[in-house]
């Protein structure tokens, strides 16, 4: 199994109902804010997710 990570800038400009904080407050985070990442998996099985997200703080 490969992964990536989700251009979540892109995904939001094709999916106006998919919120992101805006650049400034993305580029304000600070160490032990949380934080949401969205994994995209590649060469998965047929039963485990394609889109994985997780929250990291």
């Amino acid at each position: 199994m490969e992964w990536s990570l989700e251009d979540i800038e892109k995904a939001s400009q094709i999916n106006s109902s998919f919120y992101i904080p805006t650049l400034k407050e993305r580029k304000s985070q600070k160490k032990g804010d949380l934080v949401r990442l969205h994994f995209l998996v590649t060469n998965h099985s047929e039963d485990s997710p394609v889109l994985k997200e997780c929250g990291l703080k």
